[in-house]
């Protein structure tokens, strides 16, 4: 019996430590609620961001316990791999961009890095969006087209994720602020329109970088009943 009982106990242990114990994990879909319009005479018809991954962090460098000694077992809190990418429109309604299932711990900061869209209206862009401005009087059409360049915005947060927990993270985001220091009636025109992006204009571009990283805040986060998908 001794020996049974001391074999079921290495078992045990080794369980432990190759990872076949269970984390704590809950449930957090991050939602993104676009708020705002573009002010200075911009209208635009279509935006669009193209995300790559979304990242949590945890607060610290150990994230936290899983509340029965399972520290280790709390992996780094990556989300979407880089091949799935979602593209979200800027100017509608709120969007689930992930859903995941994390490890229980309080997260400090959740990051959306970009990604050039494949397909559609703004293939080959990161962030696309086209309308109409008015400079001396007279509408003129705008395009923006800036290329993925890593890490898209860090949002601060205040999140804590329990076992079993479903939690509707939202990130705002903010086109009021998009065109902010830059003076469209200096901007030379192309084809007879107004084009923001990398290579024709690159201080510009270098500005709307700036200000879309700045464009996203927190919201308020909701719990509820955890009901995987």
């Amino acid at each position: 019996m001794t020996r049974l009982f001391a074999l079921v106990l290495l078992l045990a242990a080794q369980a432990c430590a190759t990872g076949f114990g269970e984390a704590a994990t809950g449930r957090v879909d991050v939602i993104v609620v676009p708020v705002g319009t573009v002010p200075g005479g911009v209208s635009f018809e279509q935006m669009e961001l193209t995300v790559a991954e979304v990242v949590l962090e945890p607060e610290g460098e150990d994230p936290s316990d899983d509340g029965h000694g399972h520290s280790h077992l709390v992996q780094p809190a990556w989300a979407r791999p880089g091949a799935d990418v979602r593209t979200i429109d800027l100017l509608g309604g709120e969007q689930t961009l992930e859903s995941l299932e994390m490890p229980a711990a309080h997260y400090e900061s959740v990051s959306l890095l970009a990604a050039d869209a494949s397909s559609g209206d703004g293939a080959g862009c990161a962030l696309f969006a086209r309308g109409t401005a008015e400079t001396s009087g007279n509408p003129v059409p705008i395009r923006i087209c800036l290329l993925a360049d890593g890490a898209l915005a860090t949002v601060p947060i205040e999140l804590e994720v329990g076992r079993d927990d479903r939690i509707a993270l939202r990130i705002l985001s903010s086109a009021n602020g998009i065109l902010t220091g830059i003076d469209l009636s200096r901007v030379p025109l192309a084809g007879g329109a107004i084009l923001l992006d990398d290579r024709s204009t690159p201080f510009e571009a270098a500005k709307l970088r700036r200000n879309l990283a700045s464009a996203f805040f927190a919201g308020d986060d909701e719990h509820g009943d955890d009901h995987d998908p």
